[in-house]
């Protein structure tokens, strides 16, 4: 039961990582954002991170 969803989450965790790549590539590739990309794109990874450690910490005590 346990390995499962831990890696269900692996999993989707995994899928937010792939998309959000492929969907900032683009638009910068496109050029539909330029100057603040780098910036917006450092906020997402950096909450993606701190999400996935709470979700860790909290698998972890329950």
């Amino acid at each position: 039961m346990k390995r499962t969803t831990a890696k269900r989450g692996v999993d989707a965790l995994q899928v937010l990582w792939v998309v959000l790549v492929v969907i900032f590539g683009v638009l910068i590739v496109t050029n539909q954002i330029s100057g603040f990309a780098s910036s917006l794109y450092a906020v997402v990874v950096l909450g993606v991170v701190l999400a996935a450690r709470a979700l860790r910490r909290r698998r972890r005590r329950s």
